[in-house]
């Protein structure tokens, strides 16, 4: 029998039996513009490969592909419930997002992911969460030359084609990470037509 959780015991996040189970990194691209004004709405994509080769000191584009990982390079992962399960090791094949600005920094988001994994399964991910950049830099999302750092946090759920990964569809996952927002090129070339907002967030499976 698994042991019993006190939800009325409000202080300690980890006792409420969370375990990690992987990691996604987002690469959204969105249009460059002016300021971004509360209430607005920014349509965010995949990122091509090809515009972010210059990101992270001009490393390979391979590397800086959206895709699931596990920290410790885990193939498994166990739940909190006790069950061992094989991880979607997965690209992001498609990315549609909406970013909705609330002001102080602060944007609602709400994404629709398309994973195509190692093995060819296709998983669904619908999300929704907080992008927070701090209350002086939300409006310049979309500003060119403009560089920012910030937090996220979001809830994940799973449509998935093949058994293995269908633990996903009866999990609820939650995730904390940190997002930074960059020119879609190196600074030197031409006016960038883009932003790249990097989302890397680590997911939690709760009982």
């Amino acid at each position: 029998m698994l042991p019993t959780t006190d939800w009325r015991e409000r202080t300690e996040f980890l006792e409420k039996r969370t375990l990690y189970v992987f990691s996604l990194e987002l690469y959204l691209q969105a249009n460059a513009g002016q300021k971004v004004s509360q209430g607005e709405r920014v349509r965010a994509t995949v990122a091509d490969p090809a515009q972010l080769a210059v990101l992270r000191d001009a490393q390979p584009a391979g590397g800086l592909l959206s895709d699931t990982y596990h920290v410790l390079n885990d193939e498994l992962t166990t739940t909190v419930d006790g069950a061992v399960h094989e991880l979607p090791l997965a690209r992001v094949a498609d990315l549609q997002d909406w970013l909705t600005a609330r002001g102080m920094g602060t944007f609602d988001l709400d994404g629709r992911v398309r994973l195509s994994t190692h093995d060819h399964a296709s998983i669904s991910m619908l999300y929704g969460g907080v992008l927070r950049l701090g209350w002086r830099q939300g409006d310049a999302l979309l500003e060119r030359g403009v560089k920012l750092r910030g937090s996220v946090q979001m809830v994940a759920r799973f449509e998935v084609d093949r058994p293995k990964y269908r633990w996903l569809s009866q999990a609820q996952l939650v995730g904390f990470g940190e997002a930074t927002v960059s020119d879609a090129h190196a600074a030197g070339g031409p006016a960038p037509a883009a932003k790249i907002i990097n989302l890397s967030i680590d997911f939690y499976s709760a009982l």
